[in-house]
């Protein structure tokens, strides 16, 4: 069975620079049926590319990335790498996508989570304050709220893994804008806003 780095040289030989099916064949000791048939799928032949390792430090520079933000873009890999690992220059971000994928990360679907459980001493200490207030002093609020700079929607984890992200991690959630209104027993109740949240 003949290689297929002799088919490709074959069929590249064929179109590039001798355009004889009977002289390339014989250059490569191949039939002429063989050559014409190579060059009828050459989709299916494709020159044989071997990898280049990736080094030991421009690996952990990715997961330590990767770990600290999942949404992190590729820009923002490719500058951490430029940053951190010695002797690399600026590389490009398909370069550095290539990296991610083939060290096994996937882009997914990010899944929120709020990591918040109050204290008992925080729940009796608002409880007690509730109970001494005036029907005047108590304001309903509603508002309407969204981030500005949240996480994105998609982000890199490792095949067969999901990504959670929790509330308080500061990079993954930036600035709340909300707008809200509220209500007393005398009358309505303004609330100062917009308000930015940090």
């Amino acid at each position: 069975m003949i290689d297929k780095e002799v088919r490709y040289r074959a069929v590249v030989h064929y179109e590039h620079f001798l355009r004889s099916l009977r002289k390339v064949a014989k250059l490569y000791g191949v039939s002429r049926s063989s050559l014409h048939r190579w060059i009828s799928s050459k989709s299916s032949i494709r020159k044989v590319r071997t990898k280049k390792q990736i080094r030991k430090e421009i690996i952990d520079c990715i997961d330590a990335v990767i770990k600290h933000n999942p949404c992190s873009t590729m820009k923002q890999v490719c500058e951490a790498i430029t940053r951190h690992c010695q002797g690399v220059s600026q590389s490009s971000v398909n370069t550095v996508g290539r990296w991610v994928k083939s060290l096994g990360f996937t882009r997914k679907k990010v899944y929120s989570t709020i990591e918040y459980s109050p204290s008992k001493e925080v729940t009796d200490s608002f409880c007690n304050a509730y109970k001494k207030l005036t029907d005047d002093q108590i304001i309903c609020i509603d508002e309407a709220g969204f981030y500005v700079g949240s996480h994105g929607r998609l982000g890199w984890s490792r095949k067969g893994t999901k990504i959670h992200l929790a509330s308080y991690i500061s990079d993954c959630t930036a600035v709340k804008i909300y707008v809200g209104h509220g209500c007393r027993m005398s009358g309505h109740y303004s609330l100062p806003g917009p308000r930015w949240k940090l």
